[in-house]
């Protein structure tokens, strides 16, 4: 299997037409807890603790996203700071839960021009690893 992931580009011409500073939400992969962070310089919005030992807390990650997106709603970008060697089945699972949207969710639309309101299907699905 494949995990796409982007690679960090920078570029004279990015952001310019925006006055919008970008949200630069990261999140951070501990022993015992997910850290979510945003803004420039980075501060905490939201640490979730375990719900048992080494066990990630995903619901509570899902739901505080999707809080994030109706506040965010053109970002799709997400930088995972992994703090620890993580096995790769709990990356894919915390990948997983913040990529897309569940079929129980709470619905988001966004407004274009052209189609009225659609539907937001992904979460944050541009994924950028700080550290590799």
């Amino acid at each position: 299997f494949e995990i796409p992931i982007d690679v960090p580009i920078i570029s004279e011409s990015d952001n310019k037409d925006s006055d919008e500073e970008p949200l630069g939400l990261t999140l951070q992969l501990k022993r015992s807890s997910l850290t979510l962070l945003a803004g420039a310089p980075l501060k905490i919005i939201k640490k979730i603790e375990n719900k048992e030992e080494n066990i990630y807390d995903l619901e509570e990650l899902h739901k505080t996203l999707i809080s994030i997106k109706k506040n965010h709603k053109k970002e799709k970008t997400i930088i995972i700071d992994p703090i620890f060697n993580l096995e790769y089945e709990k990356l894919i699972k915390v990948l997983d839960n913040i990529r897309y949207f569940r079929n129980t969710d709470e619905s988001i639309y966004i407004k274009d021009k052209v189609n009225g309101e659609i539907k937001i299907k992904e979460l944050f699905n541009k994924i950028i690893f700080e550290k590799v």
